[in-house]
């Protein structure tokens, strides 16, 4: 039974080396390298808050949906700017879409990468 399981491993990855030894196979892994690197960066913590706050941001989202069908009047959404939270949300949006949208204009790379930058740029 051990020398079955061990033939159809080495089968196995024969095919996985196979998908990497191609140009996509390596891009793909070279990408997989990079998102493990930015990982390993990221704060636990506020991850996990982020990740808490987003869980919770969903379900009353779809709890609104089930509720009604109706869209929200345009007067009810500004009143929602009132809300506290709502401007707290607001602002960590903004300040993740300014920072993205700087980042996408910013020719110069990003720390965890050997990407120059540039369309059709490829790692060293």
């Amino acid at each position: 039974m051990l020398n079955g399981l061990l033939a159809q491993f080495q089968d196995v990855m024969a095919v996985v080396l196979a998908g990497l030894n191609t140009d996509e196979g390596r891009a793909g892994l070279a990408n997989l390298l990079t998102l493990a690197k930015l990982l390993g960066r990221l704060d636990a913590d506020g991850l996990d808050r982020f990740v808490a706050a987003l869980d919770r941001a969903l379900d009353a989202a779809g709890e609104r949906i089930d509720q009604t069908d109706d869209a929200p009047g345009s007067l009810s959404v500004l009143a929602k700017l009132r809300d506290p939270d709502v401007r707290r949300g607001l602002d960590a949006t903004l300040t993740l879409l300014g920072t993205l949208g700087k980042q996408l204009h910013d020719p110069q790379p990003p720390v965890h990468s050997n990407h120059d930058g540039r369309d059709g740029a490829q790692p060293e």
